[in-house]
């Protein structure tokens, strides 16, 4: 899962917030595109929609459209490099930080893992 769960994207006949599903179970991240339209990452697409139809309806928003977004092969390749560079800055920010923190000990001090 590229996008780190399954993709609805949420079309409503007038303009939502989005924070009107936060705390909805299953829901992992919920962005904006337009004002009718939300995109919700969920961890299980078939287990959430009848929530958010729920939690909209109760709120007098009326759903257009749900539908489960299927990734294009561009999506999915942006998606994995964008991942790809995320980890290796981690790991070079660990590298820098296990380095500043070697050249900030006294000299002679060791390590417990060193003695």
């Amino acid at each position: 899962m590229v996008f780190g769960g399954e993709v609805l994207e949420v079309s409503t006949q007038r303009t939502v917030d989005p924070e009107m599903l936060d705390g909805l179970p299953g829901v992992l991240r919920i962005t904006q595109p337009s004002p009718r339209k939300l995109v919700v990452t969920t961890e299980n697409a078939a287990a959430t929609t009848p929530r958010i139809v729920d939690m909209l309806r109760e709120r007098n928003i009326e759903v257009s459209a749900l539908e489960e977004h299927q990734p294009t092969f561009d999506e999915v390749f942006t998606g994995l490099v964008e991942q790809q560079r995320a980890m290796r800055q981690r790991e070079e920010w660990a590298t820098a930080a296990a380095s500043e923190a070697d050249a900030a000990k006294p000299e002679g001090a060791m390590d417990r893992a060193d003695a």
